[in-house]
């Protein structure tokens, strides 16, 4: 393989550059940057019309038009290097002897990579700006190309994750159901009523104008704790208004708790002298 991948390079005229014409140059040139500009408009032309008249996910069509553009990038650099007298067959044919030389020299992980990118976009995993969990982290997708998916995390920190490790591990979207169900975990004292806790909550869930009527919000009684019994208020909210939701209702049951006398515990420890 290695000496065919030799021989094929020896067949590239390379000399024939000292003998172009200005005009070869000038039409070699051309052709780079008026190819660029019509494939990236190409590109941009076929994502939008796949995401508007198609409804394919966004990810997938970003997958799709930049496989495009990618062979439209080749096939314009080979018609340049035609324009200078290059040997483009014996171009092409070195260039698959090295693809043929790197696929043999462990790119497993690459390929499946790349296969796990391709499964992940048909199956229509996650979008374009989903929250998700994937490999143990979450954050909002941002993008994601041949081999790995990039990740915005709560704090800004972006996070690169091989297309293979999210695929061979659950992934759980946050945002692909329009309504999502929001738990908030609260404890009360042992001297406090569990009805009074109960209505405090329910009353300030229904409150907010953002928490649905239906499924009406719900006390859950979780356990008896060491210092608290403690409680789990569950409402539907629509998906993208969940954290404005999660922070208001919450400042909401704190104040319906003290209205109502609930006592909001802290841990403690009891001192016996004998």
């Amino acid at each position: 393989m290695a000496e065919e991948f030799s021989l094929n390079l020896n067949a590239i005229n390379f000399g024939a550059l000292f003998s172009l014409s200005l005009g070869n140059l000038i039409l070699a040139l051309a052709t780079l940057i008026l190819g660029y500009i019509i494939v990236r408009f190409i590109g941009e032309a076929i994502r939008k019309s796949g995401e508007k008249n198609l409804n394919i996910p966004a990810l997938m069509m970003i997958q799709i038009a930049r496989a495009i553009k990618f062979v439209l990038y080749v096939l314009v650099i080979l018609l340049a290097l035609a324009f200078l007298n290059f040997d483009v067959a014996g171009i092409i044919i070195a260039i698959g002897a090295f693809l043929g030389l790197i696929l043999g020299f462990g790119m497993k992980d690459t390929v499946n990579n790349i296969a796990s990118g391709l499964w992940i976009s048909a199956t229509k995993a996650y979008d374009i700006d989903d929250e998700v969990t994937v490999s143990g982290l979450t954050g909002l997708i941002v993008d994601m190309n041949l081999l790995a998916t990039e990740l915005k995390q709560i704090d800004n920190a972006r996070a690169i994750i091989p297309n293979g490790n999210i695929w061979n591990s659950p992934i759980i979207n946050y945002t692909k159901m329009p309504i999502r169900m929001l738990i908030l975990n609260f404890g009360i004292s042992y001297d406090s009523s569990v009805p009074d806790a109960v209505n405090a909550a329910v009353s300030a869930a229904k409150k907010h104008s953002l928490v649905h009527g239906d499924p009406e919000p719900a006390v859950k009684f979780l356990e008896m704790a060491e210092s608290s019994v403690n409680l789990q208020l569950r409402v539907w909210v629509n998906t993208p208004d969940y954290y404005q939701v999660k922070s208001e209702l919450m400042n909401m049951l704190y104040d319906g708790l003290n209205t109502a006398g609930v006592k909001i515990p802290y841990p403690h420890v009891e001192l016996v002298k004998e």
